[in-house]
């Protein structure tokens, strides 16, 4: 609803807490979206959360191809013109976002901390590359029996040979925090998968 009455964006998370009054504040059970690691901003007590990260140079090629397809600006610009252009969504956005600091410009050390703080906080911390995996942890941390896997939006597509050498250099430097917090991500991945692996699964007790 929220996305609809936005022309099919995600509403900016200030505004989204401005549409929202005490009363409703009280009712919340779910909030979903990209947005960033501000659960206090929403809920009054502290709630569960889930995310799930990506491989951020794979993150950041996708995103780069999304905005040149979908974004009209950028429908005759060069890779690189798209690159330089969203500097925000192209450098170490997942770190931007755990750390609470997507307004931003320039990301340092301290957000990385914070954003690894953060992630440790989670309930859940999800591999996008490990999907079914970690669904099936998901279903076994919580006594959750999803009874299909829905996926949208999936680029099956490698456009990686398509993004010129020099580019690629530049973003790989550009998320050097988000190779860092995806390594963290991926030990806190594995460290749940092997407290679940000799786990019976739902229903099999």
């Amino acid at each position: 609803q929220d996305i609809k009455g936005n022309g099919g964006g995600y509403p900016q998370f200030d505004k989204l807490l401005g549409l929202i009054n005490t009363h409703q504040k009280e009712h919340i059970k779910l909030v979903m979206g990209h947005y960033p690691f501000l659960p206090n901003a929403l809920f009054f007590c502290p709630p569960q959360i889930f995310t799930f990260l990506r491989q951020p140079i794979a993150r950041a090629i996708s995103n780069l191809f999304h905005l040149k397809k979908y974004k009209a600006a950028h429908y005759k610009a060069t890779l690189t013109e798209v690159f330089e252009a969203n500097q925000r969504q192209m450098r170490n956005a997942q770190v931007r976002y755990l750390a609470g600091a997507i307004h931003k410009k320039d990301l340092d050390k301290n957000d990385l901390n914070v954003a690894l703080y953060n992630m440790k906080q989670c309930h859940f911390v999800g591999i996008t590359e490990k999907f079914e995996e970690s669904v099936k942890i998901l279903e076994q941390l919580n006594g959750w029996k999803f009874p299909e896997r829905v996926q949208a939006n999936v680029n099956y597509t490698d456009n990686t040979k398509e993004v010129p050498a020099d580019l690629m250099d530049k973003i790989v430097e550009a998320n050097q925090l988000d190779v860092e917090l995806y390594k963290q991500a991926l030990f806190l991945f594995e460290e749940k998968n092997n407290q679940f692996s000799n786990s019976p699964l739902i229903g099999e007790i």
